[in-house]
């Protein structure tokens, strides 16, 4: 072989290895760039949309769970079943140990008795507007936050047979009944990973006045913009 053909093929040896090159290059950028825009997970920008949802949702259901550490005893405040459909309200369960089951229609409320077995209807009254009276009535209020820290993505669970990313923060919120009990809040929320919806929650905090016991709350959701139709009781 004359030292011209060597030379060529060598030339065309290298050709080949720099098409290579750049061949792999751009796989990798493009890989990386599939990974920057369907994989990677902003943890803030998640919460933002999840945030922005909650705000919107008209309609949903969903259950509250709500227990104390006091004197290191464990006491369970509250455990409520919900649905919302507009203004429209209704819920039920246990308060303080209490079975409650109200509806809040159009201008009207109706207030189960326990001990008469009776509705009692208070027309042209809707205490339970007030977003941030009380977490059961409308437990979306608690994630109006006015600012937030250490938010963290700890990964990707299955809430309910959908893919959700799990975030977890330091919120300031805007809620008179939670700032009135509780401060220093921490929340581990579960985002559904194509929507964006909050799918449950879990809050923890401590007494405003006694630091040394504690809140934990555990919120659920589901059936989000629904067509629930909630009548008055029979």
């Amino acid at each position: 072989m004359s030292v011209l053909k060597r030379i060529k093929g060598r030339k065309g040896l290298i050709v080949k290895v720099l098409l290579l090159l750049i061949f792999l290059g751009a796989l990798g950028w493009g890989g990386y760039t599939y990974y920057l825009a369907n994989i990677k997970v902003y943890p803030d920008q998640v919460l933002q949309k999840a945030l922005q949802h909650a705000g919107t949702a008209q309609s949903y259901r969903y259950q509250v769970d709500v227990q104390v550490k006091v004197n290191n005893q464990e006491r369970k405040l509250s455990r409520i079943s919900g649905e919302k459909a507009g203004g429209d309200l209704y819920f039920h369960g246990l308060i303080h140990n209490q079975e409650v089951k109200v509806y809040q229609i159009g201008d009207g409320t109706y207030l189960w008795d326990p001990i008469t077995g009776k509705w009692a209807v208070t027309p042209s009254n809707r205490p339970f507007d007030q977003p941030h009276f009380l977490i059961e009535a409308n437990p979306l209020a608690c994630f109006n936050f006015v600012s937030v820290d250490g938010i963290t993505y700890l990964g990707k669970e299955e809430v309910a047979g959908r893919k959700a990313y799990v975030i977890q923060c330091a919120p300031a919120i805007k809620h008179d009944f939670m700032n009135a009990w509780f401060k220093d809040f921490s929340y581990k929320v579960w985002i559904d990973a194509k929507n964006k919806a909050i799918l449950k929650a879990q809050v923890s905090g401590f007494f405003r006045d006694q630091p040394e016991n504690t809140v934990f709350i555990k919120l659920e959701f589901k059936d989000y913009g629904a067509d629930i139709k909630i009548p008055p009781p029979g």
